[in-house]
């Protein structure tokens, strides 16, 4: 099992090789074999705290383990790291180029956004709510820049989007039947309808 220094010892030494004279040296096979390599770090999810949101906003921390590089993508620069999954290898800046010249892919920000958090399969981990409202929320403060890239789609794609989430009273405690059902406006639909 390689230690996490020693994974980060192996990078730096690849790096080096990898490039003379600012060029990227390696051939298909010696490409092919850093890959498979398990001395990336890729997300192997998050630990939610039991605190409330309130309390700290380091109330989830991310986690990592060491990978090889094989199957695994890139996540866009800047994005909430809460939404990543074990698909995505944690990039490191002075890593970035020998990511991209290995062929490790990018995954597009409005891709990202898309399957890690607005279409989120149900076999993915469950994010807490509040940690959804808080992307929805920083999604739609970027949604300016993002509607430029995309020519107003993103603005419609969003539009199209569930704001709304269901408050439900229970009665008494005499019965487990749910009495009624009211909506409640989310942090994220304040923020949709400012936007």
């Amino acid at each position: 099992i390689v230690e996490r220094h020693e994974a980060v010892a192996l990078r730096h030494f690849i790096i080096e090789s990898a490039f003379k004279e600012g060029r990227f040296v390696l051939k298909k096979e010696e490409i092919e074999f850093v890959k498979s390599l398990p001395i990336f770090e890729v997300y192997e999810g998050h630990r939610f705290s039991s605190r409330s949101p309130s309390s700290s906003s380091q109330s989830s921390t991310s986690s990592v383990m060491l990978q090889a590089l094989t199957g695994r993508i890139r996540p866009p620069n800047g994005v909430n790291e809460r939404l990543l999954d074990s698909r995505f290898v944690k990039v490191a800046k002075q890593e970035e180029r020998l990511l991209e010249c290995l062929g490790v892919k990018q995954m597009d920000e409005l891709e990202l956004y898309k399957t890690c958090l607005f279409e989120r399969k149900s076999s993915m981990p469950m994010l807490p709510q509040h940690v959804v409202e808080e992307a929805v929320v920083e999604v739609l403060h970027q949604l300016p820049r993002l509607n430029k890239q995309t020519n107003g789609r993103f603005r419609e794609y969003i539009r199209g989007q569930r704001f709304i989430s269901p408050d439900v009273e229970k009665d008494d405690g005499k019965h487990s039947k749910t009495k009624k059902k009211t909506a409640r406006q989310t942090p994220a639909a304040a923020a949709a309808a400012a936007a």
